[in-house]
C-alpha cells in the first residue's frame, strides 16, 4: 500500500517526459537539414488510373525514392529524431541522435525518372505493353518540400491467344510435352514475361531430373507474333536441340 503513491508519481513523470519528448519532436522543423534550393520528399503516391486490379503496394517496390519512414498515419518519427541533433557533427550526442534517426530524403529528379521507367517496365513484363507513366510534382518552395505523384495508365493488356512448340529433337519433345497439363502458359492468360521465364525454368528442372544435366534455360526461347490492331499474342516456344 505504501508503494502506490510512488508508483503513481512515476507513471505521471513518465507521461510528462514522453509528452515533452513528443513536443520536442514536433517543434523541430522537418526541413532543418534540407539545403537551400533543395526539397524534402514530403509524400510519394502511386495512382493507377484505369486498372484497379494492379496492386499499388507491389508497385511501390519499384520506386527508387520515397518519403521518410512514417508511423501512425504519416508521422515521420525517425526524421523528427534526426532533426533533434545539432549541426556540429563532431559532438558525440549529435552523431548518436542522427544514427538513431533517419536523415531527410532529398528530392532527386534522376531517381524519379528511373522510378517511372521501372514502373513502366514492371507492367510491360506483366503484359501491359502499352503502359504509360506520368509524373506530377507539387513543389512548396517556401517550406522546402515536394510531393511526387506517379499516374499509371496501363491500358488493355496483351494476352496469349495460342501456344505452339518448336522442338526439333523428338526425345526432348516427348519429355517436355508429357507434362503439358502442368504448363502455366495457356491461351487466354496474360502475356506475362515473368511466367515465360518461370516456364523455362520448370522445363529445365524437369529435363535435368531426366538426366540432361547440362541443359539450361537459355536453350529455351519464345517467339511472339502480334498485330498492331490486336492484343492477341501467338506464342511459340523454341527448344534448341
Amino acid at each position: 500500500m505504501t508503494n502506490k503513491p510512488i508508483h503513481n508519481i512515476m507513471n505521471y513523470a513518465t507521461r510528462v517526459i514522453t509528452a515533452l519528448f513528443l513536443v520536442a519532436l514536433t517543434a523541430c522543423s522537418s526541413t532543418k537539414f534540407v539545403p537551400e534550393g533543395q526539397h524534402l520528399v514530403d509524400k510519394v503516391t502511386i495512382n493507377v488510373i484505369d486498372n484497379p486490379s494492379i496492386d499499388k503496394k507491389e508497385m511501390r517496390n519499384y520506386l527508387r525514392q520515397t518519403q521518410n519512414h512514417e508511423i501512425l498515419g504519416g508521422w515521420k518519427f525517425q526524421l523528427g529524431i534526426y532533426n533533434m541533433s545539432g549541426r556540429d557533427s563532431s559532438k558525440w550526442y549529435n552523431r548518436w541522435v542522427r544514427k538513431v534517426g533517419q536523415a531527410p530524403v532529398i528530392y532527386d529528379q534522376a531517381l524519379t525518372d528511373i522510378s517511372a521507367s521501372q514502373l513502366r517496365l514492371a507492367l510491360i513484363n506483366k503484359g501491359y505493353l502499352d503502359t504509360e507513366v506520368m509524373v506530377d510534382t507539387i513543389r512548396r518552395d517556401k517550406k522546402k518540400k515536394i510531393r511526387v505523384e506517379y499516374n499509371i495508365y496501363s491500358h488493355r493488356p496483351h494476352y496469349i491467344e495460342s501456344v505452339d512448340y518448336n522442338i526439333p529433337d523428338d526425345t526432348l519433345r516427348k519429355i517436355i510435352l508429357a507434362d503439358s497439363l502442368k504448363f502455366i502458359l495457356r491461351p487466354n492468360t496474360l502475356f506475362d514475361r515473368n511466367n515465360l521465364d518461370l516456364a523455362r525454368q520448370n522445363i529445365t528442372d524437369r529435363l535435368r531430373q531426366q538426366g540432361y544435366y547440362a541443359f539450361n534455360k537459355e536453350y529455351i526461347t519464345f517467339t511472339a507474333d502480334t498485330t498492331a490492331s490486336s492484343k492477341a499474342v501467338e506464342l511459340t516456344m523454341n527448344v534448341m536441340p
